[in-house]
């Protein structure tokens, strides 16, 4: 196992998504341990990466197959709980929205791109200037899509587009999309209600009130604001978490938390931050 492991790891080229799928299944229950898994889990994202957005869709959902081996979520449950998107999930969960018009709006912090000396995150590459990135081809978007064709039953492709902003943390999203009927604005609120009105870490805001990456610096919340036009009957969801928490290492404790029995808050509440 580990010398097939460590091949996959340095040549990803040499294999196909069916390669990894094999070898996935064909592990022992000896294999699943974290530090293994945890290399598994790299190994998706190298030959994902290599494949582009075609190879993270088709390994996403084949992994399906997979069985859990006795862990609460298994492989593909571990790897898709990171990646949900909570802002646009209820509306295309309970069918409010018509999901070919969905557009997903981001922008983020420099430590997004993680701490690598790399040109375009430079000080003066960075600072008084914004741009887009990753048009068309961002890795996220088929995750994205992954799960939001699983919640509407249908395959879903929308239009995502990230923006790198001059801040150090956070994510601002903002989502808009046309909603099938002269819905009410009760109606969103109370579908996101129906889904996240238990959840700790998700705060919906009221009315009028639009989400700030302040608000969340340094936590494991995202805070949502719900908002529609009636004047051309779209939908438009805003949300804010810290990139570095919520959209990284957080959510990762938060899961774990779950995994083995524990208060999803656990290490949670009281998190120093840096930057």
């Amino acid at each position: 196992y580990y010398a097939i492991r460590d091949e996959f790891l340095e040549h990803p080229e040499q294999f196909t998504l069916d390669h990894i799928l094999d070898f996935i299944k064909m592990l022992d229950d000896d294999c699943y341990q974290p530090s293994f898994m945890d290399t598994i889990i790299r190994i998706i994202h190298n030959i994902a990466c290599y494949y582009q957005l075609e190879g993270i869709t088709y390994l996403l959902t084949h992994l399906r197959e997979v069985p859990s081996r006795g862990y609460e979520y298994g492989l593909f449950w571990s790897v898709r709980s990171l990646i949900k998107d909570d802002s646009a999930y209820p509306l295309v969960k309970e069918g409010l929205i018509d999901p070919d018009t969905l557009i997903v709006d981001a922008k983020s912090g420099t430590s997004g791109a993680g701490r690598g000396a790399k040109v375009n995150n430079l000080f003066c590459e960075v600072n008084e200037n914004m741009k887009a990135y990753g048009i068309t081809t961002h890795r996220h978007t088929p995750e994205i899509e992954q799960e939001l064709s699983l919640a509407s039953n249908k395959n879903i492709a929308l239009q995502f587009t990230p923006h790198l902003v001059p801040m150090n943390r956070g994510i601002l999203v903002t989502c808009y999309a046309k909603l099938k009927e002269n819905i009410s604005t009760e109606t969103i609120k109370d579908a996101y209600l129906k889904y996240y009105k238990d959840k700790y870490f998700i705060r919906l805001l009221k009315d009028n009130l639009y989400p700030e990456t302040k608000w969340v610096k340094g936590s494991n919340f995202i805070d949502i604001g719900i908002f529609k036009d009636e004047r051309t009957n779209n939908v438009i969801v805003s949300g804010a978490i810290d990139n570095l928490v919520k959209g990284a290492a957080g959510q990762a404790v938060q899961n774990m938390n779950i995994m083995f029995g524990l208060d999803e808050k656990t290490g949670l509440q009281n998190a120093p931050f840096f930057p």
